[in-house]
């Protein structure tokens, strides 16, 4: 089977292609749809195959679009998370998002060749400075001999914390020959098992039951305060590196790619597009109801099957690949003269330049989403649906309310930020520490009155500290085995007379009101 970086491949290397990116200045790529837009910005990374590329995209829906697509033609990309708030006094960012990016700036210090997907707006953010990541960055190997003393007290002094167990990033933890240590930049802590001042065995490993999840032959550990020395995100752009935009003005950019042309430009060129097939606007079982429709797009693929087009079919998964073959047969296309593939194709194109036409089952079926939004859906809609909206009205300054995520804060009040020009109303909660959090108002739904049982406050929960997640999860299964016990027993009722459990309710209040 075809692999899917050898279509980007085929196209790349087409003459027309060649010739246009060999152009002096900025090189246009117009009229290339959305669906298509990962497509070729992949021919033109494959293109500058020994350069470092910058892929600028005008907002984060369209990042995550261009980087699930680059990943789907298999060009290696790495996704610069835009921060959720902008840096006001006291905020305190995501700390998965600050990790994330620690870790995309690092491999970007290293100053190897690099993909890396960003935000127009991100590129003006302040990061740490390169020479200061790549000097506190220390590379940790088996069987390495290390000077454990000498390593711990380095950790201490740049502003790690010494635990009996690592909870959050920024953690150590030692017990005789085992270091646990938690790197900034990392997602999961490390493992660092020592036979005298060897390093014997290095393992990530789970945070809530502190067991192992993977073997590392090395890991990479980031010492010291990275935010004294910032600088724009910009800089790290080098001479040479290949800036490509995507439905950005041309402005200084390499390489610009856009759905329409380029205004003023006289004559417009379309050497380069990609147009939307006619299953685009497919929602889930149109397939199969909307006859006209279906008949109009089955034109286009036998018209493209008539004149010796290659077609693609990228479906999710093998069964997919069953299915939408059985369905191109039995609407007489010769399946034949198509090529299924496996990948996470959302959107369909065809490129009359080289004769190209790539469909997916997500367009035809109507059912898939890109993996990030699909997750982020889910998860605001859950969300939604188990929570009522809170009135702030009714909360005063000081009082306690439970954020969903990051756990008990100390309601603040509601203000007013300057974003992108943009106003946005922001509740403001204070955390553990005197750490605030700005949570936008269109997700206050993660908010909620904290009802406590009897007189005593809780402690304020601390921002990136596990303990919140742990404690959550830790209700779930509670949650889960009251349900089940409480499912056994309605069984053992409806099998027997129920005059023969009489201290069934009795338990069952027992338990609930342990619970509770």
């Amino acid at each position: 089977m075809q692999r899917l970086g050898e279509i980007v491949y085929s196209i790349r290397t087409s003459q027309e292609l060649i010739e246009l990116l060999r152009k002096k200045g900025c090189v246009n790529l117009e009229h290339v749809c959305e669906g298509a837009q990962a497509f070729a910005a992949a021919c033109v990374v494959g293109h500058h195959a020994s350069r470092s590329c910058w892929i600028v995209c005008p907002d984060v829906r369209r990042q995550e679009s261009v980087f699930n697509g680059l990943l789907n033609w298999e060009v290696p990309a790495l996704f610069f998370s835009e921060l959720e708030m902008p840096p006001v006094e006291g905020a305190i960012p995501d700390p998965e998002i600050v990790a994330e990016r620690l870790e995309v700036l690092k491999q970007l210090a290293e100053q190897r060749r690099t993909i890396v997907v960003v935000t127009a707006a991100s590129l003006e953010d302040q990061v740490p400075v390169s020479d200061v990541l790549r000097r506190q960055t220390v590379m940790l190997r088996c069987n390495d001999q290390i000077d454990r003393e000498a390593l711990i007290e380095s950790l201490l002094n740049n502003g790690y914390q010494r635990n009996t167990q690592v909870t959050a990033r920024g953690q150590v933890a030692v017990r005789g020959g085992i270091i646990d240590i938690f790197s900034w930049q990392h997602s999961l802590p490390v493992r660092i098992e020592l036979f005298d001042q060897n390093i014997d065995s290095i393992r990530e490993f789970d945070l809530d039951d502190q067991t192992s999840i993977q073997t590392l032959d090395r890991c990479e550990i980031l010492i010291g305060d990275t935010d004294h020395s910032t600088v724009s995100l910009r800089e790290y752009i080098r001479k040479g590196d290949l800036t490509i935009g995507i439905e950005l003005a041309a402005g200084d950019l390499d390489v610009s790619i856009t759905s329409g042309a380029r205004a003023g430009e006289g004559i417009e060129d379309y050497r380069t597009a990609f147009f939307e097939t006619e299953f685009q606007g497919f929602e889930a079982g149109d397939f199969l109801i909307e006859e006209t429709k279906r008949e109009r797009a089955l034109d286009e693929v036998r018209n493209w099957i008539g004149q010796g087009w290659r077609i693609f079919a990228i479906c999710h998964n093998e069964g997919e690949v069953e299915r939408l073959s059985d369905v191109f047969s039995d609407n007489e296309l010769d399946v034949s003269k198509i090529q299924f593939l496996i990948g996470s194709l959302t959107q369909g194109f065809f490129f009359p330049c080289a004769k190209l036409a790539v469909l997916c089952d997500a367009e035809i079926f109507g059912r898939y989403q890109s993996p990030s939004a699909r997750r982020l859906a889910l998860r605001r809609s859950r969300l939604r649906g188990a929570r009522a909206p809170i009135d702030f009205s009714e909360i005063a300054e000081g009082d306690l309310v439970v954020h969903l995520e990051h756990g008990i804060g100390r309601y603040c009040d509601i203000r007013k930020l300057e974003q992108n020009g943009t106003i946005q109303e922001v509740v403001v909660l204070e955390f553990a520490n005197q750490a605030r959090l700005y949570v936008p108002f269109e997700q206050a739904f993660l908010i909620s009155r904290y009802v406590g049982v009897g007189k005593r406050l809780p402690p304020l929960s601390t921002l990136g500290d596990g303990r919140w997640s742990r404690a959550k999860k830790a209700a779930e299964t509670a949650v889960f085995d009251y349900a089940a016990k409480l499912l056994s027993i309605q069984a053992e009722r409806n099998s027997r007379s129920a005059f023969a459990y009489p201290s069934d309710t009795k338990w069952q209040n027992e338990f609930e009101t342990s619970f509770l």
